[in-house]
């Protein structure tokens, strides 16, 4: 097989693969179809007290919205919502649930926008470089 089919090939792998990546590191995928109006106010989980925690968010009683506290208290600001996964009781599901009604605040929430602004970048750049790579590779081969 010659370079230009290995890299051609290997393209929509590499792309899909910096795809999950992005959003393993954006922590969110946004909902489709859901505007600020269909949505009740995000609950900032950085400074939420308990109660607001246990009233404000579905399957949160008294116990998870106490250890969400706790563990804040005890590790510092939640740097993004997956976060929640590192407190007792709150597994993929509960996070699931909660995704679309929780923040991690405006200051924090604007360093995860950085960062994913950051990450597309670098996306893009590797995907450009790939397409050169693939291009280059069928030219030195159909240009002998």
């Amino acid at each position: 097989m010659d370079v230009a089919t290995r890299c051609t090939r290997r393209t929509p792998s590499i792309v899909l693969l910096l795809a999950v990546m992005l959003a393993g590191l954006t922590g969110h995928v946004p909902s489709i179809g859901a505007t600020t109006a269909d949505r009740p106010p995000l609950i900032d989980i950085n400074t939420a007290s308990a109660g607001e925690l246990a009233a404000g968010l579905p399957g949160i009683g008294a116990v998870k919205a106490q250890a969400i506290v706790a563990y804040r208290d005890g590790n510092g600001s939640f740097a993004s919502v997956d976060a929640l996964l590192a407190v007792k009781g709150i597994g993929p599901k509960t996070l699931e649930r909660l995704r679309d009604l929780v923040t991690v605040g405006e200051e924090l929430a604007a360093v995860a926008r950085e960062r994913e602004r950051t990450a597309v970048r670098a996306v893009r750049r590797v995907i450009e470089r790939s397409h050169q790579q693939a291009l280059a590779a069928s030219v030195g081969i159909d240009g002998r």
